[in-house]
């Protein structure tokens, strides 16, 4: 969450060597190497799952659940598998079987769910999960956050925003929460305002991709082209291959 991914990648190594078959240890240590540009490593990380799975136990345990959903979803992706082989099982068997069948009260799972189906294009679905979760606790940051990115694909960018509002009364320091107000104001054409909300994140994870991305995005619609070349530097040092950068880039 600050920004310190290579020695997150080191104590998440520590934990797996402590707890192999552990589903979030794996979940961590893959992601983190994704952020780092590690995209084998990670897939062959990400493998590890069978050990989780060879075990059963994670069937009684919501939080291994969520985390081999996870872990299904991004290894389908550096397999290169089609969405639509995998969509239906982990949403169905894993995300939602978490709350479903074994803990009802585990709103992480509905968080997941949500953004499983907002990455699929099923906003509908998506905002029923975040209702699901925001049943159980009215005051998670996440839920707001994750409406706030719905509503602004929707191009809603006033809701976008409020929702966005909401979480950082509860969490100032929401990443997400502050992209999506940056991203609201790329949307109407006031670049010259996004680098104050991007700063926030910065303050405390000054390695933060998307974020990095975007501030680059909106120097270069300002014409400081020079200024963009730093922010673009910076994410090539935590990842060459960074396909952020030039999506986010392309996009505004």
């Amino acid at each position: 969450r600050v920004g310190r991914y290579r020695d997150a990648l080191e104590k998440a190594g520590r934990a797996l060597e402590l707890a192999p078959a552990s589903a979030p240890a794996i979940l961590i240590k893959g992601r983190l190497l994704e952020i780092l540009g590690k995209k084998d490593t990670a897939r062959e990380t990400y493998r590890l799952m069978e050990k989780t799975v060879a075990q059963e136990e994670y069937r009684t345990d919501a939080e291994a659940l969520v985390a081999l959903g996870r872990i299904l979803d991004r290894y389908a992706v550096l397999t290169r598998r089609r969405a639509s082989e995998q969509a239906p099982n982990i949403l169905h068997n894993y995300f939602q079987e978490a709350y479903q069948k074994v803990d009802s009260g585990y709103w992480p799972a509905n968080l997941a769910a949500a953004e499983f189906l907002l990455s699929k294009h099923k906003a509908r679905a998506a905002m029923e999960e975040l209702a699901l979760a925001a049943k159980i606790n009215k005051h998670l940051p996440d839920v707001y956050a994750m409406r706030a990115a719905v509503l602004l694909g929707q191009w809603k960018f006033e809701e976008s925003g409020t929702e966005a509002d909401k979480a950082l009364a509860v969490n100032p320091r929401h990443d997400v929460a502050l992209y999506m107000k940056a991203a609201c104001l790329m949307q109407w054409r006031k670049f010259e305002e996004v680098p104050a909300i991007l700063d926030k994140i910065f303050a405390y994870n000054p390695n933060h991709v998307e974020a990095l991305s975007l501030a680059a995005a909106a120097c270069i619609r300002v014409g400081e082209d020079e200024k963009a070349k730093a922010f673009c530097s910076r994410v090539e040092q935590i990842n060459p291959q960074s396909a952020i950068l030039p999506q986010t880039i392309g996009q505004w």
